[in-house]
């Protein structure tokens, strides 16, 4: 690295001489601040797109903001760096871009760099991108050109290295890895090019399983660049680079691809390992059958373990019985437990959810209630209301899985 010149940011002379200039894409000036951070906000981190309601909000506003970085960075080479004597015009010169643009810009994955770098606008409930020249920015309803690198404006741009999980998640995942103590569990969900039927992977961080510098970060080529940036630039690096070929774009990675991670307090781990593996199977979009392989047993009711209210919650799903050849009159309770910080109003969104797909499956009947019992005495009386439901003493228990996640069964009294 060459540091004898105060600009650009970063001359690199490896193989071939490039310039690398950084800058960050910040939240607007009246936006929702860091500070305002939520559980819930962390907690999202690992809702697949198809389940986030505010998808698309996230997504045209870290396009907003990050094409606003890129511009700066265009403009600032143009005007003050290619009339430098040290800088040679005919080198590729690249735009490094952390994004910071949102309370909950750690999800934004590649998305928003597909649409505003090459115009694939990506419609998570199609799975499929949608080619757009624009979108409208909401406050002024002013369009905003995506798709830039057809634009020749920015054929000095070779390449954007991107990143939006440069966090202090990051940090805390590096120490783990490297063996030193955290008072934090951190979770990594990667994308595995090379298995087709469970794509998705999820890494709970330690020095046997680490996580690497170059773990979330991208490299998107300008297939109209000036100066383009060699793909074996950096190949020998776990990035994933992504390139123009005649009938859309490729991309070329060495190993599975970070799209998000997040971090939770080790005492809240047994609540978090459960919420975290259910998001793993929601992105991989598999059935509880597939993805946990339970397999029916019959026998007496599972004895209920002592449940330590001050971390867990436990979730009650209460329908008739849809069994086959049981009376119909029965109860069967559906139950499982989540960190006690998750609101109320996520934890029944996710279970209308698990209750659509367990009535898809068959395996439930018509929904009576869902309940949320945060202590013993709340527990105590939503056995209760199952016994009067149910006088006769004729209940399913369903249990969707406990904290040995292999083990998800049916126990039929």
């Amino acid at each position: 690295m060459d540091q004898t010149h105060d600009r650009p940011d970063f001359i690199i002379k490896k193989t071939e001489e490039i310039y690398i200039e950084a800058v960050v894409s910040n939240i607007k000036a009246k936006g929702v601040p860091e500070k305002e951070r939520g559980m819930e906000d962390i907690m999202s981190m690992f809702m697949p797109p198809y389940e986030q309601t505010d998808y698309y909000s996230i997504l045209d506003e870290a396009i907003i903001r990050q094409a606003n970085a890129i511009l700066s960075k265009r403009n600032k080479f143009i005007e003050n760096y290619v009339n430098c004597d040290w800088i040679n015009n005919e080198k590729p010169y690249v735009v490094a871009l952390s994004s910071y643009d949102q309370i909950n810009y750690g999800r934004e994955y590649i998305y928003p760099m597909m649409a505003l770098l090459y115009g694939m606008y990506y419609c998570p409930e199609k799975e499929e991108y949608e080619i757009r020249d624009s979108i409208k920015k909401v406050e002024t309803g002013v369009d905003i050109p995506i798709g830039i690198f057809n634009n020749p404006d920015y054929a000095d741009i070779s390449a954007i290295l991107y990143t939006s999980t440069v966090t202090i998640g990051k940090i805390s995942s590096l120490n783990i890895s490297n063996g030193r103590y955290s008072i934090n569990n951190v979770y990594s969900l990667y994308r595995d090019y090379n298995d087709i039927k469970v794509p998705y992977k999820l890494n709970i961080v330690s020095p046997q399983s680490p996580e690497y510098l170059s773990d979330g970060i991208f490299i998107f080529h300008n297939p109209n660049a000036k100066n383009r940036l060699s793909l074996d630039y950096f190949a020998d690096l776990n990035i994933t680079q992504y390139y123009s070929v005649e009938d859309g774009i490729e991309y070329l990675t060495n190993s599975p691809t970070l799209v998000v991670r997040t971090d939770f307090p080790r005492f809240l781990s047994d609540g978090f390992d459960l919420l975290i593996s259910e998001y793993t199977r929601h992105y991989n979009k598999l059935g509880m059958k597939e993805f946990y392989g339970y397999q029916p047993l019959d026998g007496s009711p599972k004895e209920v373990k002592d449940i330590d209210f001050m971390n867990d919650c436990c979730v009650f799903i209460i329908s008739q019985d849809n069994g086959i050849d049981r009376d119909e009159n029965n109860v069967l309770v559906c139950n499982y437990e989540r960190p006690t910080v998750m609101p109320d109003e996520m934890i029944h969104n996710e279970a209308i959810r698990i209750t659509d797909e367990l009535q898809k499956e068959a395996k439930i009947g018509e929904l009576i209630g869902i309940y949320v019992a945060r202590n013993h005495s709340q527990y105590a009386y939503i056995n209760n209301f199952i016994d009067e439901k149910n006088p006769r003493g004729q209940i399913s228990t369903f249990c969707i899985y406990s904290k040995n996640l292999v083990d998800y069964s049916i126990y039929i009294s």
